[in-house]
């Protein structure tokens, strides 16, 4: 009997050990999806700047988890930290001249990937990869560039691609990176657009005639802008879709992917990602784009609420300064050059709570992990509802 009961206290405690290992990796697990992502500027590929998964924030009980203020890197070659990326409970931005990882929940550093010359204005994270783009600073005619995909976990390089010429914006979708740069060595044209796998950095296509207009896909649709028209490709192959007289400039997809918010000099239509067609348009009515798909936010002169399906007007909220919406916990937080924030109900544009904690947000803020992140252009900061012991806030 004292065997048997030996043994069976073994097996009890090893069942309790794997227990114990199972909820703690299901507590990181939770965390790393709880609040889900921000892997590029926008959001995602359709630059949305709308996160369906971030979950509800209390506003009021929000306190400064953390901040960093990342190193410049070397003179002459400095970076500005714009919002950071947050994937699998890491966030990501430019860092001492390079890329910085850092946990979400307490801030630590958990690597630093330097020795780029100047890194370009933005990172993706695909695959479990950082894309990063840098090109020289120190020579206006050595227009090279390098796209680096860092491991997201380790920061180490899996893959480097070079180009002759620099990378000004970018986009990932479908396993595809695609990036548009100035080209001063590929012959009468100046502007190319190059397609890489993002596993491996294979070069997929590439055009040298071609504008690439925004870093938005639409479910594996990019437009393209030539000679003052445009066409819809596919960002696997680079092959045509449709064709358009008029030259689009997309700042958005639908959450769905199925059309492009896209403007004309200062109008602002719904355009079918499919087939090109217009849906609806708003003269003088482009800015900086939130789309939920039920709404699009449109900041220009003020912050304006549109039908998504027809475009109708549904309110308009004066918020002077008014950087780009994001739409996310719940709410739109609308950044208003120093001034305090605008936090704002969706369906009304009622104000919910004071943003003064918020005033030094520049730029757009990031919502992600359980946290909403802001940067001032030189310092990072991440606040959350929860107390030290990661529960709730009493109210």
């Amino acid at each position: 009997m004292t065997s048997r009961w030996r043994l069976a206290s073994i097996l009890v405690s090893a069942l309790m050990l794997v227990s114990s290992m199972s909820s703690s990796v299901a507590a990181g697990t939770d965390f790393a999806a709880a609040g889900g992502g921000w892997t590029q500027d926008g959001y995602g590929p359709g630059n949305t700047g709308y996160q369906p998964d971030a979950g509800p924030l209390a506003v009021d009980r929000l306190r400064l988890r953390w901040s960093v203020t990342p190193g410049t890197g070397v003179e002459g070659c400095t970076t500005t930290p714009g919002p950071p990326l947050v994937a699998d409970g890491r966030v990501f931005f430019f860092d001492s001249g390079g890329v910085g990882a850092y946990d979400a929940r307490t801030g630590h550093s958990l690597w630093r990937a330097t020795g780029f010359s100047l890194l370009g204005p933005g990172l993706a994270v695909a695959g479990g990869l950082v894309l990063v783009t840098a090109s020289s600073c120190f020579s206006q005619s050595d227009f090279e560039s390098t796209i680096t995909a860092l491991d997201a976990r380790t920061g180490r390089p899996r893959w480097t691609a070079r180009e002759a010429g620099t990378v000004d914006f970018l986009v990932a979708d479908q396993g595809v990176l695609v990036t548009h740069g100035y080209c001063g060595v590929c012959g009468d044209s100046q502007n190319e657009i190059v397609a890489f796998r993002t596993s491996d950095g294979t070069r997929l296509w590439s055009r040298t005639d071609a504008l690439l207009a925004g870093p938005v896909s639409a479910a594996g649709r990019v437009i393209l802008t030539v000679a003052n028209r445009s066409l819809a490709v596919d960002v696997r192959t680079g092959a045509t879709i449709w064709t358009s007289k008029i030259a689009w400039w997309a700042r958005s997809a639908t959450p769905a992917g199925d059309y492009f918010y896209a403007s004309n000099a200062n109008d602002l239509a719904a355009v079918d990602a499919g087939t090109g067609r217009v849906a609806w348009s708003i003269p003088n009515g482009a800015g900086e784009i939130a789309a939920d798909g039920r709404r699009v936010f449109v900041a220009a002169t003020g912050v304006t609420a549109y039908d998504a399906r027809s475009g109708r007007r549904l309110w308009q909220r004066a918020v002077p300064d008014a950087g780009r919406p994001v739409r996310a916990a719940g709410l739109l937080w609308v950044t208003a050059g120093g001034r305090p924030m605008a936090i704002l109900a969706p369906p009304t544009g009622r104000t919910i709570a004071s943003g003064k904690r918020f005033n030094t947000a520049a730029g757009h803020v990031a919502v992600a992990a359980g946290h909403l992140f802001t940067t001032d252009g030189t310092t990072i900061r991440a606040y959350d509802d929860l107390d030290s012991d990661g529960l709730p806030r009493a109210a």
